[in-house]
């Protein structure tokens, strides 16, 4: 069994207060952005703040908040 390599870079606080990331996986797969401002709150308190589709390998994401002073997030790959 291959297992998948999943990585994140390039993340970065932008000018404009936009957090971004460039998401690397296997094409196709779809994953959940899920953030919070206390990173103490079960999973189930998260909120999903973006949905992603790796449809060339990489993906770049930027966080619509600009307003917020520190934020935590999660992937969550959602299988078929």
């Amino acid at each position: 069994m291959a297992v998948a390599v999943v990585w994140l870079d390039g993340a970065v606080r932008e000018a404009d207060g936009n957090f971004s990331f460039t998401l690397h996986s296997p094409t196709g797969k779809v994953y959940e952005v899920l953030a919070t401002t206390n990173v103490g709150l079960p999973m189930s308190q998260w909120t999903l703040i973006g949905t992603l589709t790796n449809e060339s390998g990489t993906v770049q994401w930027t966080d619509p908040a600009t307003n917020l002073p520190r934020r935590f997030y999660r992937m969550r790959v959602l299988e078929p």
